[in-house]
């Protein structure tokens, strides 16, 4: 599905760069050539050059916010937990570009789904939660594809079914091991005379013991007694494995989760014997210690935690407010704590993006600009841009490489008008930040001079 981006750009489309203006007319040319001529191999030459312009304009068109991590993580988190496919695109799309449950329907939407889940089977006052129309719809839609185990298992439990496995594996080795020794296909009460006195001279051979006598009565009775022990031995080493992986698995997922490692420790010998908070003061520090690391959240604030803790450009701190300000409907223009945590992130991915640093500089300086007249956009864009310390100059070409009203003066006029255009919009840009400034008596970051560092205050 195509997404639209112009509600956070302006409408804007990019600019047209110098390469790709020779190339459309290379491409001209050729075309010219290529009827001239009639020739097939020129004119799918022709054809590969069209289309590859065209997907370059494609590319560039994209907003780089739409195809990074953070779009990716907060669909497929939508649609895992029974939001629609068209539904999660436009919410994840509308979270990146800043906005917020107040003003995206799908963002909406997709929330009520993602907490409408948490509420299943509880009562029937959930239907007035429930908006009318479409909206209704969509939520019943999703309960009927919705996975039954909504969130995952915690970690502990994970980590103890690895620790049992293990467990299982090493019993397993004993096992194998103890196998070597006298093996028994039944009792020794049910074997047969014949049968007794072979099994005699197999333990008599391991242990170099015997019988009192060839009675049948004393070799049933030493054979019994190798039995007996045998299986308490069997016995005694399946509890020891089974309570020490047990304890390790109970450790490792408590310091896993952050608790203290002696804590950690003495809580899971607890653990294994049976006590609880009541009973072991240990258990309760580390339950009081896990509550402090992950506080109670909803399950959707507990998905929008787990979508930005995955980028790992976040701190547990910024993740942990910014999450609970998307859960609570706010987006990247109502909260800072948002805001703060995509600038982190989708800075990371424009870094990594391999798009030029013009393109890169506009889409990280127009990211808050909500101002929709495109001459005064592209004055604040530059204003901030200069502000954060890029030099005047890159700013003219991040205006005119990228600016809307740069491309259109281009087609219209040519490339001086457009340059004279980007000149006119850095000296503005100048003017009304240090009118502000006065008026405001706010100090801002002084522009970056050629030549010269700038300074950030």
């Amino acid at each position: 599905m195509a997404i639209k981006t112009s509600a956070i750009h302006g409408s804007e489309q990019s600019g047209v760069e110098e390469t790709e203006i020779r190339a459309a007319e290379a491409t001209a040319r050729l075309a010219r050539t290529a009827t001239a001529i009639g020739g097939a191999a020129v004119r799918a030459g022709v054809d590969k050059v069209k289309e590859a312009l065209r997907q370059r304009q494609e590319r560039l068109a994209t907003a780089p916010e739409l195809r990074g991590n953070l779009y990716n993580d907060y669909r497929e988190a939508f649609i895992s937990r029974g939001v629609p496919k068209e539904i999660a695109e436009e919410a994840a799309a509308g979270l990146v570009q800043n906005e917020s449950a107040e003003n995206n329907e799908a963002i909406s939407t997709a929330n009520r789904i993602v907490s409408q889940g948490t509420f299943q089977g509880e009562s029937q006052d959930n239907d007035r939660a429930l908006p009318s129309g479409k909206d209704k719809q969509a939520v019943q839609q999703s309960e009927a594809t919705q996975p039954a185990a909504m969130a995952a298992p915690p970690k502990l439990v994970e980590r103890a079914e690895n620790q049992s496995s293990q467990t299982q594996s090493t019993s397993q080795d004993t096992a194998a091991e103890m196998s070597k020794r006298v093996a028994f296909e039944k009792p020794p009460s049910e074997m047969k005379w014949q049968a007794l006195q072979k099994v005699a001279s197999q333990i008599k051979e391991e242990t170099q013991q015997k019988p009192a006598s060839n009675k049948k009565v004393d070799v049933q009775q030493f054979v019994e007694k190798y039995w007996d022990e045998q299986n308490q031995e069997r016995t005694a080493i399946a509890q020891t494995l089974s309570v020490s992986g047990l304890e390790e698995s109970y450790r490792s997922g408590l310091e896993a989760e952050n608790v203290e490692g002696t804590t950690a420790a003495s809580a899971a010998r607890d653990l294994v014997t049976g006590k609880d908070t009541s009973s072991s003061p240990a258990i309760s520090q580390a339950h009081t210690q896990i509550k402090k690391t992950h506080p109670e959240r909803s399950p959707l604030q507990q998905m929008y935690y787990d979508v930005l803790a995955k980028q790992k450009a976040v701190s547990p701190e910024l993740t942990e407010l910014a999450s609970k300000d998307l859960a609570a409907g706010k987006g990247a223009r109502s909260s800072e704590h948002i805001r703060a945590a995509h600038d982190q992130i989708l800075n990371r991915e424009l870094a990594r993006s391999g798009l030029d640093p013009h393109r890169q500089n506009w889409s990280k300086y127009s990211r808050h600009v909500t101002q929709t007249d495109p001459n005064k956009r592209d004055q604040l864009i530059a204003a901030t841009a200069m502000r954060g310390g890029v030099s005047a100059k890159s700013t003219k070409a991040i205006i005119r490489w990228n600016s809307p009203v740069a491309a259109q003066i281009a087609q219209q006029q040519g490339s001086t008008a457009m340059a004279n255009y980007a000149d006119s919009v850095v000296s503005k840009a100048k003017t009304h930040s240090a009118t502000k400034q006065m008026a405001t008596g706010k100090v801002l970051a002084p522009f970056k001079q050629e030549g010269k560092k700038g300074v950030e205050i």
